[in-house]
């Protein structure tokens, strides 16, 4: 009688709801990859073991902490926000990106193996260098962890805000067994 009614939305729709969200940011972040990519091999002139590694662990980076923001955004609102900018203060610290992480603190050094950031900057001496006996595959696929399990954070249990001309109902759903079962 308000104006408001309740709406039914489908498993479908609640797993369609995180990608089309993030449609524009990932197409954002996929633009500054291959710019930086083009930036380390036409600007710079980096010799690399392989292109094609550097190119994923840049892509992978880029969108798995956009997948973490949109996650810690849509699970707290404003607080997760302010969350984001902490992670990466702290990350920037703790994941060995400035200085050997043997240089920081005991606390960073504890926090060092579980952060994202660390796994990338591995993953990025692999693929650059050839560190780590070029091994990026297995810090990329942490890295590749992380950010599915924040969009599946974030698809799952983020608060969502349906709107159209109509009405306007707030959705707040477990992931409908996981987009039934990737669909």
């Amino acid at each position: 009688e308000d104006g408001i009614r309740d709406t039914s939305v489908t498993g479908v729709q609640t797993c369609a709801l995180p990608i089309w969200r993030l449609a524009l940011p990932a197409l954002v972040a996929a633009g500054q990859a291959l710019l930086m990519l083009a930036m380390l091999v036409g600007l710079l002139h980096v010799h690399t073991p392989g292109l094609l590694p550097v190119a994923a662990t840049l892509l992978v980076s880029s969108l798995v902490f956009l997948f973490i923001i949109f996650a810690l955004v849509h699970l707290f609102g404003d607080a997760g926000k302010a969350a984001a900018l902490l992670l990466l203060i702290v990350q920037v610290s703790a994941a060995g990106v400035l200085l050997p992480v043997e240089l920081a603190g005991p606390a960073f050094q504890a926090l060092h193996p579980w952060l994202p950031l660390t796994w990338v900057v591995r993953a990025f001496r692999a693929s650059l260098f050839g560190a780590y006996d070029g091994a990026w595959a297995s810090a990329w696929s942490v890295v590749l962890s992380v950010g599915i399990a924040a969009l599946g954070l974030a698809a799952g249990f983020g608060r969502w805000t349906l709107r159209s001309e109509e009405h306007t109902s707030e959705l707040q759903s477990p992931m409908y067994l996981v987009c039934r079962l990737l669909l």
